[in-house]
């Protein structure tokens, strides 16, 4: 386990397969939701979640015939009222539910923008910001933050290497 959050859910491990693969595995299943990691002027957008009185990441559960990429940019636009025009693939995560006891998958995604549209309120997210990841903020979700760390840490990586390659 890499890291518990308040509720219960453990972060085990991030596998790294393509976006087709995580999609296609009968290994890892069931994908169950979708993360949108937005980056702007050097900070993440997060949302204040009303039911969960926490800020985090736009995520959500991923609907009956919808991929995850199309779950990620819905669930972006209903919980910050955000729209991108791509979304980058960047993570399969193993997470372990204690409560229901069973594994589940998440699949992460990224996007870079100039400045966010205007936010309307909505009856899951109250406000929203762009955070450096540092500043205190309250209690923020350990699982979903280590995420997009190992995403960070995965995407510095890979410039690493395409540099020693060119």
């Amino acid at each position: 386990m890499i890291v518990e959050n308040n509720i219960g859910l453990q972060l085990l491990k991030y596998i790294n397969v393509s976006e087709s693969e995580a999609i296609e595995s009968v290994l890892h299943k069931p994908v169950t939701s979708a993360f949108a990691f937005v980056k702007c002027s050097g900070r993440y957008l997060i949302g204040f979640n009303t039911w969960r009185n926490q800020w985090e990441f736009p995520a959500g559960r991923i609907e009956e015939n919808e991929t995850p990429k199309e779950c990620a940019i819905r669930e972006l636009f209903e919980e910050t009222s955000q729209k991108v025009s791509s979304l980058k693939y960047v993570g399969l995560f193993e997470v372990y539910d204690k409560k229901l006891n069973a594994v589940k998958y998440r699949m992460a995604y990224y996007s870079e923008v100039r400045e966010l549209e205007e936010f309307h309120k909505n009856n899951e997210m109250n406000k929203i910001m762009l955070w450096d990841l540092k500043t205190d903020i309250g209690y923020f979700d350990e699982v979903d933050k280590k995420m997009l760390e190992l995403c960070k840490r995965l995407e510095r990586q890979d410039k690493v290497d395409d540099h020693k390659n060119h």
